[in-house]
């Protein structure tokens, strides 16, 4: 990357980020909700809140900033691990993107830089801040795919990819579709030679290379398919 490009992108992730240094409760939909949460959550010891609520964490595809939210509030103050949690979440798509446009370009170029401009949007309001940022790793997982693909480390490309799809699972299922969708159009894409009865057995070998990449989170969706969209906390009896 050349200096002038890092100059412009530090540039544009300090402009992102000035917003949350000016408030302490960001207008951000769900937050409030998100972060009581992981307040009960990081304070289970409680001798208050302990007669309330009881952790109740099991395996869903919706956990993504869970952990990293819980142990925040233990170390910082309250409103403080909230708005690192947000900054996180909003440029988790923006480098996402960035990572994947390199990936696809070959170079790094001014022109993605533009989807910083669109940083601040609707789904980032809402605070589907789990959302945000298994979208940002769908990207930067398909990017990484498609470099490893040029490369000819197809066994590597597979691997990563399999350990990329339940991870984003975890984050939230969604970016398992996404993550799909950006190699999979990769895989259509790309130029195919040779006589026409060569053409299926490579599209077979490509699309079970794909299958193969989202196994785990297939097998992952089977103990999650009955849980609740959340976990974390449930009320004890009264």
């Amino acid at each position: 990357m050349r200096a002038t490009h890092t100059l412009w992108l530090a540039a544009l992730i300090a402009a992102l980020l000035i917003p949350f240094l000016l408030v302490d409760v960001p207008p951000v939909l769900d937050y409030p909700n998100q972060l009581a949460r992981w307040f009960v959550l990081g304070h289970t010891d409680d001798p208050i809140l302990s007669h309330f609520y009881a952790p109740n964490w099991h395996l869903t595809p919706n956990l993504g900033f869970d952990p990293l939210g819980v142990a925040l509030v233990k170390l910082l103050p309250v409103h403080v691990a909230g708005r690192i949690v947000l900054a996180l979440s909003l440029l988790a798509p923006v480098l996402g993107a960035l990572l994947y446009a390199k990936a696809a370009f070959g170079k790094w170029t001014v022109w993605p830089l533009g989807v910083s401009l669109i940083g601040f949007n609707g789904i980032f309001f809402l605070g589907f801040v789990n959302f945000l940022l298994a979208t940002g790793l769908a990207f930067a997982a398909a990017g990484l795919w498609l470099w490893l693909r040029r490369q000819g480390r197809d066994r590597d490309a597979v691997l990563m990819g399999a350990a990329a799809s339940a991870l984003i699972f975890l984050c939230h299922i969604f970016g398992v579709a996404l993550f799909a969708l950006l190699i999979g159009a990769q895989e259509i894409a790309q130029p195919r030679s040779g006589l026409p009865r060569w053409l299926l057995p490579r599209c077979f070998r490509r699309w079970r290379c794909i299958c193969s990449v989202h196994f785990p989170a297939m097998t992952l969706q089977w103990p999650a398919g009955t849980a609740s969209i959340n976990s974390g906390i449930c009320s004890r009896p009264s």
